[in-house]
């Protein structure tokens, strides 16, 4: 049968489902409800695409999130986001998500975002992305594993307050003025907030000595928490860690700031990018930037 690439139609949204859930699990509710766009999705499949059969159901998916815009400094660009690209376990090594990424890049062009980005499930997808695409290894973070901390440790003097989206967006904007990142829309933070709330966590404002920093908390369902963004200065990080695994007690903790030029033990690549012609000129006097942004991982 023929491979086809294209938008899929809303009565293939339970297929699509299937995909999300063998691949990923969790999340596809939040995730379809607040993001799900058939002009935003690609599929691969087998038959005719004319028609709607069990025989031509999606193999392999992915999808563009409008992630809002690229800045460095006063300069900015229209940024998508690829996101969630996964084909089922029975139909892998053909080329399936390859295919998919391709045409989300395609689209993402079409639809007037000359920057695309994409966040590697693990590190050893930044080679086949390099060999494959033209994406680019250009977003960095600093990301270290603590356990759960000892009960004698003394009460941090930190305050956390948890805030709604719009806060947090204001709060985020401040601190990240004068570093390369991706400034997301408003709705993106909303959707953030929704992925908090799952399984536990929030969006947070964190005082500690009359200054102000800002933190996403994430549980994961084994357990786990991710302070998935923690935007602070270096002297407060400590504290602001310790608050949080008072109102989160678990086991393990896994933590994301800002690239600290001061120590690259703890350096990660992180995030891709691709930009079409026009700008590529647009970056690279600035080398990396050493953050990302709201990845939804």
């Amino acid at each position: 049968m023929k491979i086809y690439t294209r938008h899929p139609r809303f009565e293939e949204l339970s297929a699509l489902r299937h995909i999300w859930e063998t691949v990923f699990g969790s999340g596809a509710d939040t995730f379809f409800y607040h993001y799900f766009d058939p002009e935003f999705c690609i599929v691969e499949s087998l038959g005719d695409e004319s028609v709607v059969t069990a025989e031509n159901a999606p193999l392999a998916a992915g999808y563009l999130i409008p992630a809002g815009k690229l800045k460095i400094g006063s300069k900015s660009i229209s940024c998508a986001m690829v996101f969630a690209v996964a084909t089922l376990p029975e139909h892998r090594g053909k080329g399936y998500g390859k295919d998919v990424m391709r045409e989300l890049v395609r689209t993402a062009r079409e639809k007037g975002y000359p920057a695309v980005v994409l966040c590697p499930a693990d590190d050893g997808l930044f080679q086949y992305y390099t060999e494959n695409s033209d994406f680019k290894e250009f977003f960095y973070v600093s990301e270290r594993k603590l356990k759960k901390p000892d009960t004698s440790t003394s009460s941090p003097q930190t305050k956390l307050t948890e805030i709604t989206p719009d806060e947090y967006h204001e709060l985020r904007k401040a601190f990240l003025v004068s570093t390369p990142h991706i400034d997301p829309e408003p709705d993106a933070f909303n959707y953030q907030e929704l992925m908090c709330r799952e399984y536990g966590g929030g969006l947070f404002k964190a005082e500690s000595s009359g200054d102000i920093s800002c933190a996403v908390v994430e549980q994961q369902p084994d357990g786990t928490i991710w302070i998935k963004e923690l935007l602070s200065a270096s002297k407060h990080e400590d504290g602001i860690i310790q608050a949080v695994m008072e109102l989160f007690p678990s086991e393990e903790y896994i933590i994301r700031t800002p690239v600290d030029k001061g120590d690259s033990s703890t350096t990660k690549r992180f995030g891709m990018l691709s930009l079409t012609d026009e700008y590529t000129s647009f970056f690279p006097a600035h080398g990396v930037a050493p953050w990302y942004g709201l990845a939804f991982d």
